[in-house]
């Protein structure tokens, strides 16, 4: 029938005109609380109708039959969406309240991403009312098109908490817009992990919820102790007096932070707080932990040249355990350098197990390149035992920095990506490559490597340019490679 709508069934995408059975499928479903709005029924009748699709074609026949209906009640606008398939083309398998609320509360309203954690949800200054920053992304896409879509996926899967992480809307933003960097195997371990850290903090109080506990006893011999109450919250003045008990002199200290907080393996609270000085241009970052005798400093580290950079700090669980630093580790004219260093945790200064490039950028010094690396964790040790991974990836952007082309947009060269798997070895007390592939040599070289070091290690990539690259990239290796 020439004026009848289309099915919005997008299995069917045939004319629908109600002298027509039609068949009742999992997308038939999931539209028909709209396509009956559109049709002018109401939700009473939604069972009705879906109850009706389940008949057979004869029986349809004769229901319909008796109740013809075009489309002439409609609005020119409804009728031209339902006619150009409009209305199939655009459902999202969108996640229902509950679903979003179920992802939110396994991970405490704070976002999944390992390296950001913030928290989504507070007070509005309206004391009846709360806000709330975060997202439930979907981790393989709503709908075809979008950043992840598996196309194997069920709708009822597709729109399920399993196939939810909950992030800020930074984080949000970022993981959809670059889906070659935040694949899904990566958001369901950010998913998994925040899952786990949510739980195992369940009924636990926080570090700085001792009130009432103990000021201070006789300290230890081992190690110094505060004569600052554990109170909740942790106000800036205990922050300082804990700084008093790093080694050294810090009461110039111009910024006082915390940088983690939590309960060890065995349940000890720890907190990790960091002590500036110079305008934040050296560092003390102290671990501290809480014992029968108040908050306890076990281990210490002094971090210089910081140029003004927060240092980032983790501790990984353990006998004993490991604090993880990211820290400025080297700068000047057209070079800077953050590492992340591993430190066995040790009373004193604890010993460095493990350092790599967290992030570094390289241009000049005598070569027609740029390069700048990024390095993201994809699976974290948790605890330091015998045989657990880690493992990071690096990623490396190179960049035409010879004059010619510098600060253009087309200035890009070319990028890579280069991971490490290692294990804990607990007899040699070292990280371990797990193949003959990790090699820390590699990326290493990619910060102090030349221009030969540099055609050498990607010599197939630079010819493949110099035959199908743009312009500018011809150009530029025409001037500086001989090939």
């Amino acid at each position: 029938m020439e004026g009848s709508p289309r099915c919005p069934d997008p299995l069917c995408h045939g004319r629908f005109s109600f002298l027509r059975p039609f068949r009742v499928t999992e997308v038939s479903r999931r539209v028909a609380r709209q396509w009956l709005g559109l049709y002018g029924c109401g939700r009473r009748k939604i069972a009705s109708i879906l109850a009706f699709g389940s008949r057979s074609p004869s029986a349809q026949i004769g229901v319909l039959s008796r109740r013809r209906r075009g489309t002439s009640g409609l609005t020119s606008s409804v009728r031209h969406n339902i006619e150009s398939g409009v209305l199939g083309e655009a459902m999202r398998d969108d996640f229902q309240l509950a679903v979003k609320r179920t992802i939110a509360l396994r991970v405490g309203y704070q976002c999944s991403n390992p390296t950001c954690g913030a928290k989504t949800a507070g007070p509005q200054m309206d004391p009846g009312k709360a806000i709330n920053i975060g997202v439930a992304s979907h981790i393989t896409a709503a709908s075809p098109g979008g950043p992840r879509y598996e196309p194997t996926l069920s709708d009822a899967d597709r729109a399920a908490p399993e196939n939810g992480i909950w992030l800020c809307q930074n984080c949000a933003k970022l993981v959809d817009n670059d889906v070659i960097r935040f694949p899904e195997a990566l958001l369901r371990h950010w998913k998994q992990s925040a899952e786990r850290r949510a739980f195992e903090q369940l009924g636990r109080q926080s570090p700085f919820d001792r009130t009432g506990a103990p000021t201070i006893g006789i300290p230890s011999a081992s190690v110094r102790s505060s004569t600052a109450p554990v109170t909740r919250p942790l106000s800036a003045d205990t922050i300082r007096q804990l700084c008093t008990l790093l080694p050294g002199d810090t009461r110039g200290s111009e910024q006082a932070k915390v940088l983690g907080s939590g309960r060890d393996a065995m349940g000890q609270q720890y907190a990790i707080v960091g002590a500036g000085r110079n305008h934040a241009w050296d560092w003390r970052v102290g671990l501290f932990t809480v014992g029968n005798i108040g908050w306890e400093c076990v281990a210490d580290i002094r971090l210089e040249r910081q140029k003004a950079y927060i240092p980032v700090a983790i501790y990984v669980h353990g006998q004993p355990g490991a604090l993880v630093v990211t820290q400025v580790d080297g700068w000047g004219t057209g070079v800077f350098r953050r590492s992340t260093r591993w430190y066995r945790i040790a009373q004193g200064e604890p010993p460095p197990l493990l350092s790599y490039p967290h992030d570094f950028y390289v241009v000049g010094w005598g070569m027609p390149f740029g390069r700048r690396l990024t390095s993201m964790t994809i699976n974290m040790a948790s605890e330091l035992v015998d045989g657990v991974a880690l493992e990071i990836r690096f990623d490396v952007n190179y960049t035409m920095e010879d004059g010619e082309t510098y600060g253009d947009l087309e200035s890009e060269l070319f990028s890579l990506t280069e991971t490490l798997s290692l294990e804990w070895n607990e007899g040699a007390a070292i990280f371990v490559p797990r193949g003959p592939s990790d090699d820390f040599a590699r990326i290493e070289e990619i910060w102090t490597e030349g221009t030969e070091g540099f055609l050498k290690r990607n010599l197939e990539r630079v010819r493949l340019l110099a035959q199908c690259g743009t312009l500018n990239q011809q150009s530029f290796i025409t001037r500086h490679f001989s090939l």
